[in-house]
C-alpha cells in the first residue's frame, strides 16, 4: 500500500493484520520501520530481532549484523506460513533486510508493505504486489 502520509495506510494494514493473523504459523507487525531502521546502534538488526522473536515466540535470539539476521530468516521461516507487516518503509535496503525474497518464507505467507514511496513497490514483480 502506498500513499501520502495521514491517509490511513497503517490503520488499514493493522485492521487486515488483526483480522487474519490467526491463520498463520507466526505473525509480526513492524510499525514505523523508517524511523526504527535509522535509529542509532543497528536499527535494522533490532528490527530483525523483533521479527524473529515475535514469529517464533522466542526471546533468545541475538543477532550481530544484518547478514546474520537474513541467514536466520532463511533457516527458521522457510517452512512457516507467516504474516508480516512492514509499516512505513522508505528504502529498499529495509525491505532487503527484512523480507527480500519469498523463498525465505513458507507457502501461503503474506508480506504487507506500507510506504509513501510508490517506487519502492514498482520494483517488485507483479505477483508480489
Amino acid at each position: 500500500m502506498y500513499g501520502v502520509g495521514g491517509i490511513g495506510k497503517t490503520t488499514l494494514a493493522k485492521a487486515i493484520y488483526n483480522r487474519i493473523f490467526r491463520h498463520f504459523d507466526g505473525s509480526c507487525f513492524l510499525s514505523n520501520v523508517r524511523s526504527e531502521a535509522e535509529a542509532p546502534s543497528n536499527g535494522l538488526v533490532k528490527l530483525q530481532q523483533k521479527l524473529l522473536r515475535q514469529i517464533l515466540k522466542n526471546k533468545d535470539f541475538e543477532i550481530n549484523n544484518v547478514a546474520e539476521g537474513i541467514k536466520l530468516f532463511k533457516t527458521r521461516f522457510e517452512s512457516k506460513k507467516v504474516l508480516i507487516v512492514l509499516d512505513d518503509l522508505d528504502h529498499m535496503r529495509q525491505l532487503h533486510s527484512l523480507a527480500r525474497d519469498r523463498s525465505w518464507f513458507g507457502s501461503g505467507s503474506l508480506i504487507i508493505i506500507t510506504t509513501r514511496d510508490e517506487h519502492l513497490l514498482c520494483g517488485l514483480r507483479a505477483n508480489e504486489r
